[in-house]
């Protein structure tokens, strides 16, 4: 179900006291037009009462979706402590076991569990599970891609890069960077195939909490 409360916040702009409603669960099945609010980016976004100053708060949140069997948790206040990635044992670090809603710590094995640290990386979970993608095959993609980037114009480094849609017959990914702002890279849908058809039964069972990205896809690919 949709959880939500209320707390004190400070404005960061002008640190005036805001009681705002914070989002703790959203459930797509129970409240369905969440999840354009989620894309937008206007869970946990505020416009300051004082100043006018509009932000959007580092409040965690899980995002339940039962249509597709996915959880994601995004934990923004575990960036430094999920920078390396999640320990390769079975156990949670203690401190992402407690900030999971208890009901969710053991979820079922055929639910697709991922937390995040970045919101543009929940949003990008929803677009790739929703185009029925294997985002962990989508971050190897990604990591080719950036390799052939850094091969082709060493010098146009991308800050960020995030699967975007499918279109006909190809994969649409984002980029970012100061210079050139938004881009757009496709990709052949050709490439997932075969990327799925060599890897698809050298990744590891859905079922417990992960953080996949690019650093999981370079020590999976490393490893396999």
């Amino acid at each position: 179900m949709t959880l939500l409360h209320k707390k004190l916040l400070i404005c960061p702009h002008c640190l005036n006291e805001e009681d705002v409603t914070i989002w703790d669960i959203i459930d797509t099945s129970q409240d369905p037009d969440l999840r354009e609010e989620v894309l937008q980016k206007r869970v946990q976004q505020f416009v300051c009462s004082n100043c006018h100053h509009e932000w959007i708060a580092a409040e965690p949140f899980l995002y339940h979706d039962p249509q597709d069997k996915l959880l994601l948790y995004y934990g923004p206040q575990f960036a430094e402590l999920l920078r390396e990635g999640l320990p390769e044992s079975q156990n949670l670090p203690e401190q992402i076991q407690k900030a999971l809603p208890v009901e969710w710590a053991q979820a079922s094995s055929d639910y697709k569990l991922r937390i995040t640290t970045e919101y543009n990386d929940l949003i990008e979970k929803i677009h790739i599970f929703e185009f029925g993608l294997d985002d962990r095959l989508i971050e190897v993609l990604k990591v080719a891609i950036h390799s052939r980037q850094m091969e082709q114009d060493p010098d146009n480094r991308w800050d960020e890069l995030h699967f975007l849609a499918a279109s006909g017959d190809d994969l649409i990914f984002s980029t970012y960077n100061e210079q050139d702002n938004w881009q757009a890279v496709n990709l052949e849908y050709e490439a997932y195939e075969n990327a799925e058809q060599l890897l698809a039964q050298l990744l590891p069972p859905e079922g417990r909490w992960n953080l996949v990205d690019m650093n999981w896809a370079v020590r999976f690919v490393q490893t396999d």
